[in-house]
Formats: structure tokens, sequence, C-alpha cells
């Protein structure tokens, strides 16, 4: 699991696979303190473009200036 956070936000993206083997990127976010947010669920064919897609998140939430949090 990665996890982001701005001054007020949260970003958390992980990879995983469905009953069926396929390959999923879940991506959760929301305001710090609020029980407000969203979730999304992608499908990827390959490990490799889930990972592609991993790698494009974390570079998104970095240059809209959140900062990685351990998990």
């Amino acid at each position: 699991m990665h996890r982001w956070e701005s001054t007020t936000r949260y970003y958390v993206a992980d990879l995983g696979r469905d009953l069926f083997g396929t390959w999923i990127v879940t991506r959760a976010w929301g305001g710090l303190g609020s029980r407000l947010g969203g979730t999304k669920t992608t499908p990827y064919p390959t490990k490799r473009e889930a990972m592609n897609e991993l790698r494009a998140i974390a570079n998104t939430r970095r240059a809209h200036g959140y900062r990685p949090v351990a998990p």
C-alpha cells in the first residue's frame, strides 16, 4: 500500500488481484479528519501495466504537493 498526504488531504493506492486473478489498482482519497472521500478500482491485464499505473499515480501525487507517508 502506498499513501500520500498534503496538509489537508490523503491519497492511497494499492496493487492486488481480484478473485479471477486480474490485477487491480485500488485508490482511495479524502480529507484528513473528514469522513468524505472516494474510491476507485481499475483492472489491468498485466502486472506490468498495473505497476506502471502506480508509478504514474506517485508522480502525480508528488506534482500536486503530496508527501509519501510510511504505511
